[in-house]
């Protein structure tokens, strides 16, 4: 009795042996999945905070696109790509500050009537610096003003005041 007794207890620790082998095997895969999951997690959230800074840049807005770089500097992002992207949102910043600068000036000058020169001044710095929204906003309204055509009294329609125009006539010499 005492060896069937003893049989019955190798075989229960035997058994209890291989639980415990697969309870570890399972605790084991366990934390290899949850790493997998959150290198995903990490993955997913590195390419759209990369994807909303490009965006934010493009769209000239800066706080978007700081706090894009500070969540992929949180997630230990690649240094270069760090400081590559530092450097475009320094680049906004500064051109951000040029373009305000510009504009502040034209307002002075702003009188509230049409300005060709004015125009001419904005679409310059369009081309120079891009279309920067502040710079797209001061073409719209420097657009909406009203324009004065003035007409000498011997030319009797705006068709034919246009027409000397066009062909370079010195309409107002009349």
């Amino acid at each position: 009795m005492a060896l069937l007794e003893v049989e019955q207890l190798n075989d229960a620790s035997e058994l209890l042996l291989k639980y415990s082998k697969l309870a570890e095997q399972d605790v084991a895969h366990l934390a290899l999945k949850e790493k997998h999951d959150t290198a995903v997690q990490r993955r997913q959230q590195i390419e759209e905070n990369s994807e909303g800074f490009s965006t934010a840049i493009t769209s000239w807005a800066e706080t978007q696109a700081a706090q894009h770089l500070s969540a992929l500097r949180w997630l230990e992002t690649k240094p270069e790509e760090l400081a590559e992207m530092a450097r475009q949102l320094d680049q906004l910043r500064k051109v951000d500050r040029i373009v305000t600068s510009v504009v502040q000036g034209i307002q002075l000058k702003d009188s509230g009537e049409y300005s060709a020169h004015l125009l001419e001044d904005v679409e310059s710095e369009i081309k120079r610096l891009g279309e920067h929204p502040k710079l797209i906003l001061m073409h719209q309204k420097l657009l909406s003003h009203p324009q004065v055509v003035r007409v000498p009294a011997g030319v009797p329609t705006l068709d034919e005041a246009y027409s000397l125009l066009q062909k370079g006539g010195d309409y107002c010499a009349r």
